[in-house]
């Protein structure tokens, strides 16, 4: 049940503290994947979650309101059996609580925000982490978050004879490109 927007809202995302992490982020069917290696340095940890905010909005950080949302049901699948459950509102308070027995398999923790320890405002919730923590560590967090997939598979049994887009004519609908970023070059 957590609040999805669209496909991209909320987007998978990462954080770590230290420059000692290594970590590859990978969309799955109903959430995502980090694969993290942390080093040996002073309290290292590797977080995976969800981001409400659009980074493309300068000055502005985009939230979910979960005030009235009394817990959360989240799938998680770790190497690590302990994992830090993490909100944080847009002035960066936090509030957090561990999962304990997480396994390889995939589980389903139901959250009740009101055993969550911290100060977030739950009304202005733009970011929520499960969190990896500890040193010389290699692993992998996954997270379930959608309830439909977002990824499909090619259909074995269909041929162009099935195509069936809306066509008026030879120039509708017209090929197009779109992208996130002027840093992107594109030809048709």
């Amino acid at each position: 049940n957590i609040p999805v927007v669209d496909i991209l809202t909320p987007s998978p995302a990462t954080s770590a503290n230290s420059d000692a992490v290594t970590q590859t982020i990978t969309r799955t069917s109903n959430g995502a994947r980090l694969d993290f290696t942390t080093l040996t340095d002073a309290d290292n940890w590797v977080a995976l979650g969800l981001t409400y905010d659009d980074a493309s909005t300068t000055g502005t950080i985009e939230y979910t309101d979960l005030s009235t949302t009394g817990s959360l049901v989240i799938g998680v699948k770790s190497t690590e059996s302990r994992l830090k459950f993490e909100m944080i509102d847009t002035s960066g308070n936090t509030s957090a609580i561990y999962l304990d027995g997480v396994t390889g398999l995939d589980q389903y923790y139901t959250i009740d925000l009101g055993n969550l320890v911290g100060n977030a405002d739950l009304a202005q919730i733009s970011n929520i982490f499960v969190v990896a923590e500890g040193d010389n560590k290699t692993g992998t967090v996954e997270i379930t978050y959608l309830t439909q997939s977002i990824l499909l598979s090619a259909d074995p049994s269909a041929t162009i004879n099935d195509l069936n887009i809306p066509v008026v004519d030879i120039l509708t609908p017209s090929p197009a490109t779109s992208a996130n970023s002027d840093a992107v070059t594109q030809t048709i």
